[in-house]
């Protein structure tokens, strides 16, 4: 073999190293996709659950209850928040919650009428307004770790967009699942600090699975 044989073959065998390396990183990258482009689970397993909520594992994204302003139903009060309908559906919701215990988590909502209204109706005076639980557009999943705290649930009241926009970001086709007033989308923090969907569980569904004492 001569000279010039001799170098094209070790650039050969070096751009098919640089090759295998990058369909490996991309592999890895896809199979991050991959693992969550199944049927994501409408009802969540109490035997994963439980345990992962008593260790502060779980993050949840609750959407808010029915909007008054696209409603027939009487208003809570102001046309931007809920409706009186909505309340008690939330009043529903947060026993469901309650039965679970929130001793270990942090209640969060965005700064709309709606959701504050829905957080105050599920948690009492428990919950605390942050703005970025509005922001919809931008990396959600980033914003749902930076503000978790180790050893604590994070519990966020917000919007479909949010939801669906997090859905989005782990490879979940959103236009399969409706995110209906009062859903919650669980997701539980991994070992290396990446959050893995649990389910996406309609409020009904998860009133009836913790169905615990409601306070009107």
């Amino acid at each position: 073999m001569g000279f010039e044989q001799v170098v094209m073959a070790r650039g050969l065998g070096r751009k098919w190293k640089v090759l295998a390396v990058l369909l490996i990183v991309a592999g890895l990258g896809l199979w991050g996709v991959l693992e969550f482009c199944g049927r994501l689970s409408l009802q969540v397993d109490p035997d994963v659950l439980e345990p992962a909520w008593t260790r502060g594992e779980v993050v949840v994204l609750v959407r808010h209850e029915e909007r008054c302003d696209r409603s027939d139903n009487p208003c809570l009060g102001a046309k931007d928040g809920i409706t009186e309908q909505g309340r008690l559906e939330a009043l529903r919701l947060g026993a469901a919650y309650r039965s679970l215990g929130l001793a270990g988590s942090e209640v969060v909502y965005s700064p709309r009428l709606r959701t504050e209204q829905t957080a105050r109706a599920m948690f009492g005076n428990e919950g605390d307004e942050q703005t970025w639980a509005a922001d919809c557009t931008g990396d959600v999943l980033l914003q749902l770790r930076s503000h978790k705290e180790p050893g604590r649930n994070l519990v966020a009241v917000t919007h479909s967009e949010c939801i669906q926009r997090a859905l989005d970001q782990l490879g979940v086709d959103v236009d399969d699942y409706d995110v209906g007033y009062g859903a919650s989308l669980f997701l539980q923090v991994q070992d290396d600090g990446s959050l893995k969907p649990m389910a996406l569980v309609a409020a009904a569904d998860w009133i009836g699975y913790r169905q615990g004492p409601v306070e009107y």
